[in-house]
This record gives C-alpha cells, sequence and structure tokens, in this order.
C-alpha cells in the first residue's frame, strides 16, 4: 500500500529548541517535544560528561536511558566556559524560539543566557527553567536531583510499611513528572506567545514532587 501524502504535519514542525538540560527531567521534556515534530538542538560539553551513560560509544551496555531520553535530537558540543562557547550559544539562540535547561538557578545566568539576556537575542523567545527550588529566594542556587525533591516534598516519607522506615520510590517520580508538566509548560507557552509575544517558563522541579505527592496520597 503506498504512503498517503496527504498524512497531518506533527504540530511542532517548524519550531527549533536549544536544549541546555541533562540527566532526565529535562532531557525528557525536551524529548516530547521533539517527538512532535520540532527540531530539538541538545547542547553537550567534554568538560561535563552526562552521569547518564557518559563516555561511550553507541554499541555499549546502559545507555539506553540516555539514547530514550534524547531520540529524535540533533546535538553540538559546545564549551561555555570559553567567549567563542557563549558566542555560538547566543548565534543559535537567535534561530531559536525555545530555550531548555534544567540547572540550578546560577548557571544559566552565569553564561549571561538567563531570560533577560536572551531575550535581548530575540524578543520572542521562550524560555523553560526547571531548576530544583526555582530562579529565586534562598535555596535557588542548590543542585537537586528527583530523589531530592522526593525526599523535600515528603513523597518518600508517605512509602513502605508503617511498621518500618521510609523505603521511598524505586524510581525517580519527580523526573518523570517534571519532564512531563515541563513539556506541557512550554507547548502553552507557545500558544501565549502566538497571542501576547514574549514568554519565560519559570517550572520550579519541586512542584512536580509537589504534584506526586498530592496525585497519590491528597493534600
Amino acid at each position: 500500500m503506498p504512503v498517503s501524502s496527504d498524512v497531518p504535519q506533527l504540530a511542532l514542525k517548524g519550531i527549533r529548541v536549544l536544549d541546555f538540560t541533562w540527566i532526565h527531567a529535562g532531557p525528557s521534556a525536551t524529548r516530547i517535544l521533539a517527538d512532535q515534530g520540532a527540531q530539538v538542538i541538545k547542547v553537550e560539553s567534554n568538560q561535563a560528561l552526562s552521569v547518564v551513560g557518559g563516555p561511550a560509544s553507541n554499541t555499549a551496555r546502559g545507555l539506553g536511558q540516555r539514547h530514550n531520553w534524547n531520540a529524535g535530537k540533533s546535538s553540538i558540543s559546545l564549551n561555555m566556559k570559553t567567549d567563542a562557547g557563549k558566542e555560538l550559544a547566543r548565534r543559535l539562540v537567535s534561530v531559536s524560539d525555545v530555550v531548555a535547561e534544567n540547572f540550578s538557578g546560577r548557571v544559566m545566568p552565569s553564561w549571561g543566557m538567563d531570560f533577560e539576556s536572551i531575550a535581548k537575542i530575540r524578543p520572542d523567545i521562550i524560555m523553560l527553567s526547571m531548576s530544583g527550588f526555582g530562579r529565586t529566594g534562598p535555596w535557588k542556587d542548590r543542585v537537586s536531583y528527583g530523589q531530592t525533591l522526593q525526599a523535600w516534598s515528603g513523597f518518600t516519607d508517605l512509602t513502605g510499611f508503617p511498621e518500618f522506615k521510609p523505603s521511598g520510590p524505586a524510581s525517580a517520580y519527580s523526573d518523570a513528572v517534571g519532564g512531563m508538566t515541563g513539556a506541557q509548560a512550554v507547548l502553552l507557552a507557545l500558544i501565549q506567545r502566538a497571542q501576547t509575544g514574549a514568554w519565560a517558563v519559570d517550572r520550579c522541579f519541586s512542584d512536580g514532587s509537589n504534584v506526586v505527592t498530592i496525585g497519590a496520597f491528597g493534600s
């Protein structure tokens, strides 16, 4: 049977995402965008290798998660500690619709890549920030992972049997929840941008853990 030429195009065709995310929550968010047709350019660095996968060939064992969360993406290696790397990043911002990152609150400003700075390069840019505790407040510079935030939100304490200490969930649920809600936030921002202009999305990663806790056990 011949392939029909009437197949509708994917929803995000023509949208370009500059992806600074790493580990799980951020890459899974941008993977969802790639699945919907966005061109996702993943920024990597040989100065800070991913803790998921690490330096290895494509045929090495143990890379399944990394390949899963980054499927459908293009990639580029930039050293953001150098002026040349920062300039290349700025050039990519100028031709992108979305910038995504999930570092602590201090990293992007230290590169001159916070929302206020990149909005000067492209005023209608959308920025998805998925730091653990937001970009403001006393904990904004703290590094966090899924398990960190599950404990912080109380989710870990609510698992296991009452006669034993909390067992904790079997995996980082808040990473998965954070990725899904991050992608949804970008979709809403794209709609909002089409109506009003620029839009920033500051997705406090700890919110995802609270969503898991409330959804599983009630408020």
